[in-house]
């Protein structure tokens, strides 16, 4: 369903939407897009890393491109051009549904893309950080050992 992937409230569309993300983006700003729900509004509204809010606008314009061309398709099959109506389904050329479709993917993968790139590498420095970690504490054990060893010893020489 396309409202799960973006919604909008009376008196919002793609366009103004896409128009304000633009100017947020420009303007360096925390992406904030009022009236704009589902799956990219999530995205844009959690904007990290560089390219990541160009990605998820393209994907955005992407998907618009595409509803309208749904919208039409669903129209002309209303109307009774059943063919035509398939070839703007079924056509990857700039005028079918495929096209808009298919960029709104590589642009959604890009995004991805970028957020996974940023995972990887905060993983592979976290792990790099806990090598230190691990030699640290294996060395505190061995000291703990050592002093509770220097504690007993005294004692168990009271016994012997």
């Amino acid at each position: 369903m396309a409202a799960t992937v973006a919604k909008f409230a009376p008196n919002h569309n793609y366009d103004e939407t896409i128009a304000r993300a633009r100017k947020q983006q420009e303007e360096s700003e925390k992406i904030s897009l009022q009236g704009f729900t589902g799956s990219l509004a999530e995205e844009l509204s959690n904007v990290r890393f560089e390219g990541e809010g160009r990605e998820a606008i393209e994907a955005l314009q992407s998907f618009s491109q595409y509803v309208d061309d749904d919208t039409k398709m669903r129209k002309l099959k209303k109307a009774g051009q059943q063919d035509l109506a398939v070839q703007l389904c079924l056509a990857y050329d700039p005028t079918g549904s495929k096209y808009p479709f298919t960029r709104f993917d590589e642009a959604l993968g890009r995004t991805l893309a970028i957020n996974q790139e940023h995972f990887d590498r905060s993983v592979k420095d976290a792990f790099r950080d806990l090598q230190g970690a691990v030699l640290l504490a294996q060395c505190v054990c061995l000291l703990m050992a050592v002093c509770v060893y220097l504690g007993f010893r005294p004692r168990l020489a009271e016994y012997v």
